[in-house]
């Protein structure tokens, strides 16, 4: 595997990856992404992490043994469904 980054501009960056797999891959495969700086001149521009407090079978809660279980997880019926939203 190889990973690239490329300082294009002050602005610019773009990043490769390239992978090859002989047994498993017919040929190397191969992505670039490309990355645009934008401006913040206040600082109020912030990553948004991973957010999926809008979906129900997100939902957790911890157990009293301190593990973390799923709220309304269920995909069997409608009706069930229908309970798990919030």
């Amino acid at each position: 595997m190889t990973r690239r980054r490329f300082l294009l501009s002050m602005l610019f960056l773009a990043a490769a990856i390239g992978l090859g797999d002989p047994p498993a891959l017919a040929e190397a495969w191969y992505v670039r992404q490309n990355y645009l700086k934008v401006s913040d001149a206040d600082k109020s521009l912030r990553i948004r992490y991973w957010n999926c407090g809008e979906n129900p079978n997100n939902s957790v809660f911890q157990t009293k043994d301190g593990t973390t279980q799923f709220k309304n997880l269920n995909f069997d019926t409608k009706d069930n469904k229908e309970k798990a939203k919030p």
